[in-house]
């Protein structure tokens, strides 16, 4: 989900195919199935890419600053909803249940980057080529992560933190569990046909499992906007199965993200060979007052009644019924998705809104790059806040989860901080050498 360009952090205006945002996008768990089925995505399109002529190129669609700030703005305020809420873990690491937008964030993070990897892959390109660059631009985050977050969970496991108690977490770190861990990491498949949800995650960060739905979601724009006639509904459908049901369960909220953006997109927008027409009708040509107003109502509403009110909770209550225990843990992290799903609507609805209202630059510049900052760092800090969490407060003597105790706070601040230094040094250091690299192999 994650960034606003296509290198996953940088200005909107380049190449997007984003995570998250972040999305969403709240990884990666350890099982037969899922190490089998998750090498395949990057070779379906290697085997798809030989048979397609590759499309011509086009420039791209320029969003509005106001917009694209817009867009930004979402991305690191459903970052921020995550980080507080895994912050706030009622009776482990706080005794508040703190939700900034309830099980919002994932919607938002997915819809996010539907639409922007929608624009960016309708500008034409090389399938292969877009599909490879996508994964190699992943690892100059995800890899060193990988590495430090190994460390940590080695940290936690020796100071027997509160971590170690968590079923999702694998406490026993043997070298075919790490080398096993690493190959998930490097496919971003550990969701794919998962039969639990536990030793989810990238070691133990949990967090991580929203990459490999974005992954598989990313492969399929690719495939529907850059392959023709058969080859196109053929790697939709070969993605579909490697990634499996429980990520097909969750594509709605992508989807919607694609089709906000063909409800939007200018009527001249560049187009590839392969996209000539509109998948929606423009509805940036409704009235402006209404179509404000019906998106104010039905957000405000949606957030209301489904969190507010506990029509959510019902809604994941009652989709329990449709399975016994057993089958819902095949599930994973789509367990929620009737709960995520009703919230499409409103944000469809809102994402039309905000591109028919924001149409201006805006003065601030230094407001327009502090926002892109902001945003581009939302991924490091997704990628590594929440074993960092645990990690703190393992190392923290007689650690209090009490809104009167200074460690929370403490423990908040601290990784925030350490977030951001490590994105500040991939930035600087590794992701220059990961982009020359890339470069000259894919050109």
């Amino acid at each position: 989900m994650w960034s606003l360009n296509g290198d996953y952090g940088g200005a909107l205006e380049g190449t997007v195919a984003t995570y998250l945002s972040i999305a969403s996008t709240e990884m990666v768990e350890a099982q037969s199935i899922g190490s089998s089925t998750g090498m395949s995505t990057a070779a379906t399109a290697s085997a798809l890419e030989s048979q397609t002529p590759e499309p011509a190129k086009a420039r791209r669609v320029r969003l509005p600053e106001s917009f694209s700030s817009f867009l930004h703005f979402l991305r690191i305020y459903a970052t921020l909803a995550v980080f507080v809420g895994h912050l706030t873990r009622p009776d482990v690491l706080f005794d508040v249940d703190v939700s900034l937008i309830g099980r919002a964030a994932i919607p938002v993070f997915f819809m996010v980057s539907g639409f922007l990897t929608a624009m960016t892959f309708e500008a034409g390109g090389s399938f292969w080529n877009g599909v490879l660059r996508r994964y190699l631009n992943m690892y100059a985050i995800f890899l060193p992560a990988a590495v430090i977050i190994l460390a940590m969970d080695l940290v936690i496991i020796a100071h027997d933190g509160d971590l170690t108690e968590n079923y999702k977490f694998e406490v026993v770190m043997s070298a075919g569990q790490v080398w096993s861990e690493i190959f998930d990491i490097l496919t971003f498949s550990g969701e794919y046909w998962s039969l639990s949800t536990i030793g989810q995650g990238a070691f133990s960060n949990q967090a991580m499992w929203t990459m490999d739905y974005i992954m598989a979601y990313t492969v399929m724009t690719c495939a529907f906007y850059l392959l023709t006639g058969w080859r196109r509904w053929a790697g939709l459908v070969i993605v579909a199965l490697i990634a499996g049901p429980t990520v097909v369960l969750l594509s709605p909220l992508w989807i919607a993200g694609v089709m906000a953006y063909e409800a939007v997109k200018p009527d001249d927008a560049p187009r590839s060979g392969n996209c000539q027409k509109r998948y929606m009708p423009n509805l940036t040509r409704l009235p402006k007052v209404p179509l404000a107003l019906a998106a104010g109502i039905l957000t405000a509403g949606s957030f209301i009644a489904l969190d507010g009110y506990g029509l959510g909770e019902t809604l994941y209550e009652s989709s329990k019924s449709l399975a016994s225990f057993e089958w819902r843990q095949y599930l994973g992290m789509a367990k929620r998705f009737a709960w995520q799903l009703a919230y499409l609507p409103a944000l469809f609805l809102l994402f039309v809104a905000a591109r028919k209202l924001l149409t201006f630059d805006l003065k601030s510049k230094t407001f327009v790059k502090w926002m892109k900052m902001a945003s581009r760092y939302c991924l490091p800090v997704y990628a590594l806040h929440f074993s960092t969490i645990y990690f703190l407060q393992a190392l923290t003597p007689g650690y209090m989860a009490s809104a009167g105790s200074i460690h929370p706070y403490m423990v908040g601040i601290m990784t925030l901080l350490i977030c951001v230094g490590f994105g500040w040094l991939s930035f600087r250091f590794i992701k220059p050498v990961s982009d020359r690299y890339v470069n000259r192999f894919l050109g």
